[in-house]
């Protein structure tokens, strides 16, 4: 836990978290561990919540997954999930297919969105 202020200019902004860490029953040997934050920040009369959710584990022998996810009050965060391996590249050339995929995927869906926009346009001027 920890809290704090930071002023200047006449202004203060407040903030603080509270961090919890679960460790798995093979703390010593393997680093499994998931971690909970809050934080808050009030700075001119306006409050501003986070969490933030993270994770390490060995889901096989020679692989490492890391989950990193944050949210906060104003609904903007972001979500990270990265994967290391020590075995073979099969699982790089996975998940570099699996990312092309969706970028033509959402290159796919935007092109149809452009052409019915364009056609609907066309409609317009037509009548």
């Amino acid at each position: 836990m920890n809290a704090g202020l930071m002023g200047g200019a006449e202004q203060v902004a407040y903030g603080g978290s509270l961090e919890a860490i679960l460790r798995g029953r093979d703390y010593p040997v393997r680093n499994d561990n998931i971690s909970l934050t809050m934080t808050a920040l009030s700075y001119n009369k306006e409050l501003v919540l986070g969490g933030v959710f993270q994770s390490e584990f060995r889901p096989s022998r020679g692989m490492k997954m890391s989950v990193n996810a944050n949210l906060n009050s104003r609904k903007m965060g972001q979500v990270g999930i990265k994967l290391s391996s020590t075995e073979h590249m099969e699982i790089g050339l996975i998940a570099v297919f699996a990312i092309f995929k969706g970028l033509f995927r959402r290159k796919a869906s935007e092109d149809r969105g452009t052409e019915a926009l364009e056609r609907g346009l066309i409609f317009l001027f037509w009548y």
